[in-house]
């Protein structure tokens, strides 16, 4: 795309040498290169547009980190845009910006620059600023394309939220617990990297010269702010996410072992309660002729009496200690009362 104040053209070509030269009358170019196998091709537009070769050799090397360097003729700026199709991978975005052109190159078609395209088309006011704004533009774009997915993200954490304090969710929710917690580091990571590029990228601004007017510059160096803030934002949303994940990991996994607790004591009082009522059923179940208690008219009944005064005996004795159905009767009378209250405000 090739423009100024009054026209916009654009169109697919090769001849990078031409499109160099539309710098000179004072038009901004915009070299977007899909694809990193025409080696040839990059090449020539390397040279026509005097790019270094390092910044070229980074630019054409998938993987790279959001950085920011400083050449002695252009700026090189790495981010990281979200896939369309998939949001847990992001791809490699280039920018080389010097004086009257922007080259970017990416992996594949597929942007979410196309919103940068149309203001173009439409002449907007972009078309009255220089490169520099242009890669602004393009940076707020690709840190835009962000928003939906960490949106998303706030949104189901918080779903999971409701679930999780309900008690509603089963052993599931752990797995999906996981793969927030997850996603939130991946897009932590990447806004985190994106972040410290702005930052970078407001400090080259003030150094670099090839851009034009200083006021010009100051000026993108404004809306360069507003990126850095909108990067900031995003950033405290997915670590909240991330930090609501994992407590509601902890939470769930203690809800799961405060019911399992539960049943095991449950379980265990039963079994309590039981054990001397066997042994007395086992002391009366030998087959001794000389026992006194099997001639006795009512000792049957009495040793179903023993047996359950037994069991009510255990049972108070466990409530009491507060290991069913109470709190610990602890101290004093105001005591207890203030340990309760404690408990259950």
């Amino acid at each position: 795309m090739r423009y100024d104040a009054k026209e916009c053209h654009e169109g697919a070509s090769e001849d990078f040498e031409d499109l160099a030269s539309c710098r000179s009358d004072g038009h901004v170019v915009w070299v977007d290169v899909c694809g990193m196998r025409d080696v040839e091709a990059i090449g020539r537009m390397a040279h026509a547009f005097s790019l270094h070769p390092l910044a070229v050799e980074d630019a054409v090397s998938h993987h790279q980190r959001s950085k920011v360097e400083v050449y002695p003729e252009h700026l090189f700026i790495v981010a990281r845009m979200p896939e369309p199709d998939d949001a847990e991978t992001s791809e490699q975005l280039s920018l080389l910006v010097g004086k009257g052109y922007v080259v970017s190159l990416q992996e594949k078609p597929g942007d979410p620059l196309e919103p940068v395209r149309e203001r173009l088309r439409t002449g907007a006011r972009i078309r009255e600023r220089g490169a520099d704004y242009l890669a602004y533009a393009l940076l707020d774009a690709t840190v835009d394309a962000w928003f939906p997915h960490v949106e998303r993200l706030d949104a189901e954490t918080e779903a999971l939220e409701d679930v999780v304090l309900a008690r509603n969710g089963g052993p599931e929710v752990i797995e999906i617990l996981t793969g927030v917690r997850h996603r939130a580091a991946r897009l932590r990571r990447v806004l985190h990297g994106l972040r410290d590029a702005v930052e970078d990228l407001l400090t080259a601004l003030d150094g670099f010269g090839g851009f034009g007017t200083g006021k010009e510059t100051k000026e993108t160096k404004v809306h360069v702010r507003d990126v850095l803030d909108h990067l900031k934002r995003m950033l405290e949303t997915v670590e909240a996410s991330r930090e609501l994940a994992i407590s509601l990991m902890d939470y769930q996994v203690t809800w799961s072992n405060q019911q399992m607790n539960e049943v095991m004591k449950v379980l265990t009082v039963m079994s309590t309660l039981f054990i001397p009522l066997t042994f007395m059923a086992g002391i009366w179940g030998m087959n001794f002729h000389d026992m006194p208690e099997l001639g006795l008219g009512y000792g049957y009944p009495l040793a179903l009496g023993l047996m359950g005064t037994l069991a009510a005996g255990l049972f108070w004795w466990f409530r009491r200690k507060g290991w069913i159905g109470r709190v610990p009767a602890i101290g004093p009378r105001h005591e207890r009362r203030k340990h309760h209250k404690a408990l259950w405000p």
